[in-house]
């Protein structure tokens, strides 16, 4: 009796553990993945701005305030546009990691900068002070991990430094801890943009940011070895089993003869890819094997590259202008290549700005559309309230959202399938067409544990 009671727990465990269930937010099994497209975190990294989040608010961003207050009477008008424009552009931001993970949302990107000596951003421009004509003082950071070394992850030097993490490997500890948790999870795709040069508009009010640490001719390989140390390798989708699903020695002849494993396939696996910022950086990481023995994709190796070598790695790529490049996306995603393009930017779409260029992403067929808006904007009023901003710029708009709509035209959809490559798309949600099951190593575990309590 006690055994036939023992392996009724067991199926009772294996029922109840063994399917966690349909994930409304998956992409069927059976597509594969040039044929799905997904909602993409734009600066998946940053806060929202100090001045609109009571919980960020420190003494060094609060001084731009009084920054502006102090110089509105004194400054020309178009050096007060330019002024405004630049605090407008910071008015977005995003949950946690983790949450996005959570919600549905597979596409993350993160801007890099290099960190050679440890303490090149410890500091910020005490902004308050530039007001009196002294942008030269610096106030040091407080969190530790702008002190440690390794690359660091923020938007917009002196100015924006608002990020979930100041360290890059941190971000990768989230993802990899949220994919050991959720072995069969869609595909993630994570983008990296490494920063070389300073961002120059601010100067234009008198403040001059700190450059950042230009990045070594082997930056993609030293980024490789972070990658290499906080992830699980076996869990990437990586050049290397792209060619090898063909036989081929190039990437952009995997492509275009076997084209890309199915959703079902890439379950619990992460695609990476980078922007290494410049063509000697990108020719340095393809190499002369087509990005043999290395983790990312190059995001700016294209099939109309001037360079042999990334034509042959051409395979995953951004076009952030959807206007302007609509017909090469087009043609591009008809080639069986994976696009990313971008549908707001600056914050001008959210404040009913140039809305064509979201409309036009949302049509294109790009397999990923990068925006900052995938939830509406949070705050009830923004910079731009202040006497000395009023009028300047269209106030943001807190209905605006960038995702997915369903049949109903209900938006909130993080992924659906490609209407360029699917005849018959449906609008989302899609439902997976497997179940999500609990490792086998652990079943096997509880149930022995079972077998051994005495009934």
């Amino acid at each position: 009796m006690r055994v036939v009671i023992k392996i009724m727990w067991w199926l009772l465990f294996l029922l109840v553990c063994g399917v966690e269930g349909r994930n409304p937010t998956a992409v069927n099994d059976s597509l594969k993945l040039n044929e799905a497209r997904w909602m993409f975190a734009h600066n998946a990294y940053k806060r929202f701005p100090p001045l609109r989040d009571p919980a960020l608010q420190s003494p060094v961003y609060a001084s731009w305030d009084a920054f502006f207050a102090a110089l509105w009477d004194q400054m020309h008008f178009v050096v007060r546009f330019f002024a405004s424009a630049v605090m407008q552009e910071l008015e977005y931001g995003h949950p946690s990691l983790e949450t996005y993970l959570n919600e549905g949302v597979r596409g993350f990107e993160l801007d890099l900068f290099y960190d050679n000596a440890s303490h090149h951003w410890t500091d910020v421009l005490d902004i308050a002070q530039c007001a009196n004509h002294s942008c030269s003082t610096r106030v040091t950071l407080q969190n530790p991990a702008w002190h440690a070394d390794g690359f660091k992850v923020f938007h917009f030097q002196d100015v924006d430094m608002q990020s979930e993490f100041p360290l890059f490997r941190d971000y990768l500890r989230v993802v990899r801890r949220w994919s050991s948790r959720h072995p069969r999870h869609d595909p993630v795709f994570l983008f990296l943009e490494l920063k070389h040069n300073p961002r120059d508009r601010i100067k234009r009010v008198g403040i001059h940011t700190k450059p950042p640490w230009p990045w070594p001719s082997n930056a993609g390989e030293r980024v490789d070895v972070e990658l290499y140390s906080e992830l699980f390798v076996n869990r990437l989708f990586t050049p290397d089993l792209l060619k090898a699903r063909c036989n081929t020695t190039t990437v952009a002849a995997a492509v275009s003869q076997c084209g890309w494993p199915t959703v079902g396939e890439l379950r619990g696996q992460i695609l990476l890819a980078a922007d290494l910022g410049s063509t000697a950086h990108s020719l340095e990481y393809i190499g002369n094997r087509s990005l043999a023995g290395r983790l990312m994709f190059d995001l700016t190796a294209r099939p109309d590259s001037d360079h042999p070598q990334q034509r042959d790695a051409a395979a995953v790529f951004k076009l952030d202008d959807p206007v302007d490049d609509a017909g090469r996306i087009q043609t591009f995603v008809d080639d069986g290549y994976l696009v990313l393009t971008r549908a707001d930017a600056d914050t001008l779409q959210a404040r009913g700005v140039h809305l064509n260029r979201r409309n036009a992403a949302l049509q294109s067929g790009a397999h990923w559309v990068s925006t900052d808006y995938l939830h509406p904007p949070p705050f009830l009023s923004n910079i731009t309230g202040h006497t000395y901003f009023a009028a300047l710029l269209p106030q943001l708009d807190l209905t605006y959202q960038v995702s997915f709509r369903n049949a109903t035209g209900q938006p909130g959809f993080w992924v659906r399938c490609n209407h360029r490559t699917v005849q018959d798309c449906p609008p989302p949600p899609l439902e997976s067409s497997g179940v999500h099951h609990t490792p086998l190593w652990w079943i096997l575990l509880v149930c022995l544990s079972f077998w051994s309590i005495p009934l």
